[in-house]
């Protein structure tokens, strides 16, 4: 099996030295791009994901998931989708799904 280097970074990571991570092996990065249906740190993905793809890193995209109801749901991902159309990624647009807001249990 062959094991490839990535990474995920937000706005608690700052400012990062694109080349630097590439240089250290890895491959691909996922950057937080937006939570809920407003994200005041939505500029960080916007300025480091052109950075990442500027060196050769593969480049995805995540939302931090806050819903509660399919509706809010919805509008999340519209959101989502709204806001990293304008970046070229050339790897997967992905849900961050911490949170259970209905406290849910699992159903097998």
């Amino acid at each position: 099996m062959t094991n490839i280097k990535g990474i995920d970074v937000s706005h608690w990571q700052g400012v990062i030295n694109w080349n630097k991570v590439a240089k250290d092996g890895v491959k691909f990065v996922f950057i937080k791009a937006t939570e809920g249906t407003s994200y005041s740190k939505l500029s960080y993905f916007k300025e480091n994901a052109p950075k990442a793809l500027s060196v050769g890193l593969k480049v995805g995209a995540y939302h931090y998931a806050k819903f509660a109801t399919v509706a809010e749901a919805k509008a999340e991902a519209a959101y989502f989708i709204d806001s990293i159309s304008s970046i070229g990624l050339n790897y997967p647009a992905v849900l961050d799904l911490e949170e259970n807001k209905k406290r849910q249990r699992k159903r097998h």
